[in-house]
Formats: C-alpha cells, sequence, structure tokens
C-alpha cells in the first residue's frame, strides 16, 4: 500500500540523527515488503515490483536553518538539500527539536516563508517530537515536571511547546492547502521505556529510539495513512 500511495514521486527525510532513525524505520519497512509492493500499473517512474527505497533519501540538517541555536548545528540549510536532490523531490519530511534551545518559532517561521517562496510546489511535511527520557515501562500519561526532574533533560521537556508552535503552521485545516502536513508521533512520548540508556545499551541516551522498536511500528504506519487520507 505505501509504494502505490507514493506513486512514482519522491520522499526526501530532513533533520538529525532522530530523523534519520524515522528514515531507516520507513526505508526497512518498505525494503522488506512491509506493505504490498506488487505493481503499480500505468503509475510513470514507478518501479514497485522490488519496492520503492529507491524513491526515499536522507539529508543531515540539525536546525534546518544553518544557525546554532543550542547544541549543535551539523549538515546543511533544509533548502541547500532540496536544492542538492537529483530533481526537485515531491515530498519532504523535516523535524527539529533536540538541538535547539531557543528561537524555535523564529525556525518554524523561516522554514515557512522558504517554503512559500522557494518551494512552494513540494508537500512539506513536519514531523513531530518522537520523544524523550527514560523509563523502566512504558508511561502513563506525557511525561511532566515530575517526570523531567528525574533525572537529566536537556530541552527535553520543551518538546510539548514545539509540538504545538508547529502544529499551528502545519496542522491547521488550511495548512494542506498551502501543500504544508503534520505528521504527528506524539504518541511515541509514552515509549520512554523504548531509549536506550532504559535498557541499559547505552549509558546517558534517553533521546534515541531502539531499533527495532516502537518508532517502526508507529511511523511508517502514520505516514501511510497521512498519504492514504490527507491528499499528500
Amino acid at each position: 500500500a505505501f509504494c502505490e500511495a507514493l506513486g512514482g514521486r519522491s520522499l526526501l527525510f530532513l533533520g538529525d540523527s532522530t530523523m534519520r532513525q524515522v528514515s531507516v524505520a520507513v526505508m526497512n519497512a518498505v525494503h522488506w515488503g512491509m506493505w504490498n509492493t506488487s505493481s503499480c500499473p500505468n503509475t510513470p517512474g514507478c518501479q514497485h515490483a522490488s519496492g520503492c527505497q529507491q524513491q526515499l533519501s536522507l539529508g543531515l540538517s540539525d536546525t534546518l536553518i544553518g544557525v546554532g541555536l543550542g547544541a549543535g548545528n551539523r549538515g546543511s540549510r533544509w533548502v541547500e538539500l532540496v536544492n542538492r536532490s537529483h530533481a526537485p523531490p515531491d515530498i519532504v519530511v523535516i523535524s527539529a527539536g533536540p538541538h535547539i534551545r531557543q528561537h524555535f518559532q523564529v525556525v518554524l517561521d523561516q522554514v515557512v516563508n522558504e517554503h512559500r517562496t522557494l518551494f512552494p510546489e513540494v508537500k512539506l511535511v513536519w514531523q513531530t517530537s518522537p520523544g524523550a527520557g527514560c523509563a523502566t515501562s512504558p508511561l502513563e500519561a506525557p511525561p511532566d515536571a515530575a517526570f523531567w526532574a528525574q533525572g537529566p533533560s536537556y530541552n527535553w521537556a520543551q518538546f510539548p511547546e514545539f509540538d504545538a508552535a508547529a502544529r499551528t503552521r502545519f496542522g491547521h485545516p488550511s495548512s494542506a492547502r498551502a501543500n504544508r502536513f503534520l505528521l504527528d508521533v506524539s504518541p511515541l512520548a509514552l515509549r520512554a521505556d523504548a531509549h536506550p540508556a532504559s535498557r541499559g545499551d547505552v549509558p546517558g541516551d534517553c533521546l534515541h529510539a531502539c531499533l527495532p522498536g516502537p518508532v517502526d511500528r508507529l511511523v511508517p504506519r502514520t505516514l501511510l495513512h497521512l498519504l492514504l487520507h490527507d491528499a499528500l
């Protein structure tokens, strides 16, 4: 279903190392045949008999706008990565947050303005935060102040605020008319038990996801739903 929904279009993931994990989850799901990829008749450029992973790519951009905002600024500006593509991508999935300690609204505003002026025909999808924090079991409610007080949290407590701001620019009903969409993966915030330090694998890493894990289960299906039901 995923490759059929994607058609002959290309999809570019842009963001930090957490976005790299998301892209790997989607690419693996396609490569290992999570969805039927048998055929796509009469669709130019479509090669679904062996999957459509060749239509997916990844670029690194910690803050998206090429400005250090608190913790690292690896990679290039998102607009540069789009321009470097062999052909303009049809869909771009972006996210930022772990490397931003201040001026998150500035990032959102700049991304939206650049999209409007440079790539209005590209469908731009903002992915919400994949969650952070460590626990020995799934949480019954999203992390609160008491949860973050238990240990180092960097800027993770700001993620819900970041996500709320992103929803106003990408999740509003009118956003789709401007080719802006929201990929909401907020349920991952409940899986604080699915980070490496929660299982003793990588001490101190309560940000990245254990793979395979909840990211593999949720993100590809949520993206597929967006492709099928939200005019993406």
